[in-house]
C-alpha cells in the first residue's frame, strides 16, 4: 500500500467500524473497551455511559476485531470461522427496549446487514464473510415468562 493510500484506507476502516469509533470515550470507558477478560464490569451512576461502552464493546466484537475478539480467537477453542451468539441481558425487557434497542440498530450494527425481529424476545441476526451470527436481547423477566 502506498503512503498516499493511507488516508483512504483509514477512512474505510473507520466507516467499517461504525459511528462508535468517533465517540468521545472517557477514561473508564477506554479501560472497558481495551479489556480482554471473561467478565467486564463497568460501574457507574445514572447516565455515566455504561450502556454506551457495552454498545462499543459489542460493535467491535460483531465486526470480529478488538481485544476481546483477539482473546477468543487465541483461546483453546478459537472462534475463527465459527458463529457467535451474544446475549445482551439488562434487568428488564423494558430496559432493553429503552436503552439498547436503538443503540444496537443505529450504532453497534451501523453499516452491517442485520435482520431484527421480536419473537418472543429481541433477536438480531447479522452476516459477514465468515458466518451468520445471532445476538439476543434477554432479561431475567423475559426468561421467567418463557418457563
Amino acid at each position: 500500500m502506498a503512503v498516499t493510500d493511507l488516508p483512504a484506507q483509514i477512512a474505510s476502516d473507520l466507516d467499517r467500524l461504525g459511528p462508535l469509533v468517533s465517540f468521545n470515550w472517557h477514561r473508564q470507558q477506554q479501560f472497558a473497551l481495551a479489556a480482554s477478560t471473561d467478565v467486564i464490569v463497568v460501574l457507574g451512576g445514572s447516565q455515566s455511559g455504561k450502556t454506551q461502552v457495552g454498545s462499543g464493546i459489542l460493535a467491535r466484537l460483531i465486526r470480529r476485531e478488538g481485544p476481546l475478539y483477539r482473546r477468543l480467537q487465541n483461546s483453546q477453542k478459537p472462534i475463527s470461522g465459527r458463529p457467535m451468539k451474544i446475549w445482551v441481558a439488562p434487568q428488564t425487557l423494558e430496559k432493553f427496549r429503552s436503552n439498547w434497542e436503538s443503540r444496537l440498530l443505529n450504532e453497534s450494527f451501523a453499516g452491517m446487514e442485520v435482520d431484527y425481529n421480536q419473537s418472543p424476545f429481541p433477536v438480531f441476526r447479522w452476516h459477514d464473510a465468515v458466518t451468520r451470527k445471532l445476538a439476543e436481547g434477554k432479561s431475567p423477566e423475559a426468561a421467567a415468562g418463557l418457563r
